[in-house]
């Protein structure tokens, strides 16, 4: 998770049963540019995630629906904004990330 500076905030949002099937399902994500020549990185997610869902035996408890997943990401990014966590203003353990866990629908870690 090293480093932490770099990681605004990490959404959890599926226990991984099997890594090795993930990683090798992730790599299959084809990394696509906008016409701009920038990755797009929304897309690729999603393209994730639908993969993800649609595989068997890759995770067990999880949150894997579009929608859901963007708009509690965008969410709690907004909280931690409001909060001045990615300004400097606010007092906070910089060596922790911000972490919420869908499956619970709470935050696990500031």
């Amino acid at each position: 998770m090293l480093p932490v500076d770099m990681i605004l905030v990490r959404i959890m949002l599926a226990k991984v049963e099997n890594t090795e099937k993930l990683a090798q399902l992730l790599r299959q994500v084809p990394v696509r540019q906008r016409e701009e020549g920038d990755w797009d990185r929304v897309a690729r997610v999603r393209e994730a995630l639908l993969r993800i869902e649609l595989s068997e035996d890759v995770v067990g408890t999880s949150v894997l629906g579009w929608e859901v997943v963007r708009e509690s990401a965008l969410s709690y990014c907004g909280q931690k904004r409001d909060q001045h966590r990615f300004d400097g203003s606010g007092k906070y353990d910089l060596t922790q990330v911000p972490t919420f866990d869908m499956i619970q629908m709470k935050e696990t870690a500031t």
